[in-house]
């Protein structure tokens, strides 16, 4: 594949390798050809202390993949609730959506039924009247899914 040693550290969830390899000047933001950081791994593994390792060193919480989806995004559609807070506390931004499908982390928890991402987000201030690309809010997600 194209991912990198700290990727494949992260995507498994091994907190001492990534510290070991920041160590040694890994690319923190470098991204997979499908666009995803070691970030992007960790978060949708739901890698609390692999998250809070690369935000502490640095790693840009704001970089889309080609899905266009943030960190964020990743973890809010996995349901990873503490990795949400983690990546909120910094910098993520909580209404940041995807340029293409205009997705955003609360419509990605409603789409996947996640009700307690959903409820986090919302009391995290995302906006609900949000709308995707085929003017769906989240709401409307969260109902055609069947949740």
């Amino acid at each position: 594949g194209d991912c990198t040693p700290l990727m494949e550290a992260a995507s498994g969830g091994h907190v001492d390798i990534v510290r070991l390899l920041l160590l040694h000047q890994a690319d923190i933001n470098a991204q997979s050809s499908a666009g995803n950081t070691p970030l992007h791994y960790g978060a949708c593994g739901g890698f609390k202390d692999v998250v809070l390792e690369l935000v502490m060193n640095g790693a840009n919480v704001e970089i889309h993949n080609e899905n266009g989806h943030t960190p964020l995004m990743e973890a809010a559609s996995a349901g990873h609730v503490e990795v949400a807070k983690i990546l909120l506390e910094h910098g993520a931004g909580i209404n940041t959506h995807s340029n293409e499908f205009k997705e955003s982390a609360l419509t990605l928890a409603c789409y996947k039924g996640h009700l307690d991402m959903v409820k986090f987000l919302l009391e995290a201030g995302a906006d609900q009247e949000h709308k995707t690309d085929e003017m769906h809010t989240a709401l409307m997600e969260a109902s055609m899914d069947g949740h």
